[in-house]
């Protein structure tokens, strides 16, 4: 037993810690070289080193999630369209620290895999760390997670005027002047780059009175949303293509009686699947896929207004956007 511990110890000193590297777009090396954390070097999770592992330990993290209780409390707010979204709240207990009221209210914008967004291990472990130092955490569950969908109103990667209602209605009511921090899982980080960017760069008719966005985190980035960002290398793995197929599937096979166009569940799996030949064509590239996806739902009007409400694209290399 000696002997199989040490040479695992030289096998992960040698071979699973690495130094950084990043692949990253000529205009935002800026941002990474401002980072110190991204200069060094990688330990991945002793016990669980290989990406196989990470996703097994991913997994058990979600079921020990689902046999304990929601620390969040629920607001259901009902939007411009009748449509009912499930707004989690998780906020500090008293005593509060004296500065905890100068602390932004975090925005947690949840990835796409769950079937509940907020019921999640990364934001809820996220959000027991920042109610932790005094900061109140919110999450907005997009349509189709938390509550059923009603309206068809496509929203795998969110929806900019969905998010405005949460802010006027819900953050800014409870806590009036507070600036907000918008931090984006996964597809809620394409979300919140994508929400943020337009905010600061003056480009859509953001209402008067949302609170002010003192900083954006994008944490566990899609590339799936630029296919600038995405190195070769990481667009060529098969494991990218199933698990976004399995993402895109079960966000339409919850809602198809809603989106509607899709009759049935065997048409979709054929249109977005990587073993088969339409499957493979769409998932070949960023354009691609969201072109059956636009085509899938009858929300949107064309392929402009599609990228305009579910990519960043646009705004990857502004230099407006807060730190």
């Amino acid at each position: 037993f000696a002997s199989i511990a040490i040479a695992y110890v030289v096998w992960y000193v040698q071979c699973a810690c690495r130094p950084i590297r990043l692949l990253v777009p000529e205009g935002l090396r800026r941002i990474v070289s401002s980072c110190p954390s991204l200069q060094g070097s990688y330990a991945p999770t002793v016990f669980a080193p290989t990406w196989h592992g990470q996703m097994f330990l991913l997994v058990f993290h979600e079921l020990l999630v689902w046999l304990q209780p929601s620390p969040f409390s629920r607001e259901l707010l009902t939007l411009r369209d009748s449509q009912v979204m499930a707004v989690d709240w998780l906020e500090p207990a008293p005593p509060l620290p004296a500065e905890a009221c100068k602390l932004p209210v975090a925005v947690l914008l949840h990835g796409a895999f769950h079937i509940s967004g907020s019921r999640s291990s990364p934001m809820i472990a996220l959000a027991r760390c920042l109610v932790g130092i005094g900061c109140p955490v919110v999450v907005p569950n997009r349509r189709g997670y938390g509550a059923p969908m009603t309206q068809p109103r496509f929203s795998f990667y969110g929806d900019d005027e969905d998010l405005d209602e949460v802010l006027l209605r819900s953050v800014a009511t409870r806590y009036p002047g507070r600036s907000i921090s918008v931090i984006g899982f996964s597809a809620g980080s394409g979300f919140a780059f994508r929400y943020v960017g337009r905010l600061t760069t003056k480009d859509g008719p953001a209402p008067a009175g949302l609170p002010h966005c003192a900083c954006c985190v994008v944490w566990d980035g899609d590339p799936d949303l630029n296919d600038q960002c995405m190195p070769q290398a990481i667009k060529d793995r098969s494991v990218d293509a199933v698990l976004g197929t399995l993402m895109y599937t079960r966000y339409y096979l919850m809602n198809r009686n809603v989106l509607g166009k899709t009759p049935s569940r065997a048409q979709l799996l054929e249109q977005l699947s990587p073993t088969s030949r339409e499957g493979r064509k769409a998932l070949s590239s960023v354009q691609q896929t969201h072109g059956v996806l636009r085509k899938l739902s009858k929300d949107f009007k064309g392929s402009q207004d599609y990228l305009r409400r579910q990519s960043f694209a646009q705004y990857l290399l502004s230099s407006s956007l807060p730190p």
